[in-house]
């Protein structure tokens, strides 16, 4: 939950934000991918799992995956998160049983 509670707060983030822009690279929304990486084992990318799990809560849509090169997943999860409902509410212990949205 607390996952979805900064992804929220990042969706929501203003493009002048430090977080927004440390976070994303543009005001689409898209984020940052870091082309050099130091030796070993890769660390997981959790902004991108964390909106595809976010994105299939939303849906409640097995055949539907989220997709980062379409504008229209990503619409869905802003809109979502601006209106601080469902996983991306303030207050989420009253809705940890919800399944679906839509």
């Amino acid at each position: 939950m607390r996952r979805f509670k900064l992804l929220g707060h990042l969706l929501r983030a203003a493009p002048e934000d430090p977080l927004h822009q440390v976070v994303f690279r543009d005001q689409n929304k898209k984020p940052r991918i870091i082309e050099d990486r130091r030796s070993g084992r890769p660390r997981e990318d959790w902004l991108w799992e964390t909106m595809d799990e976010a994105f299939d809560l939303i849906t409640n849509n097995q055949y539907i995956r989220y997709d980062e090169e379409n504008p229209e997943h990503l619409e869905w999860l802003v809109e979502v998160a601006n209106d601080r409902s469902f996983i991306f509410e303030t207050n989420n212990k009253k809705n940890r049983d919800r399944t679906m949205f839509l």
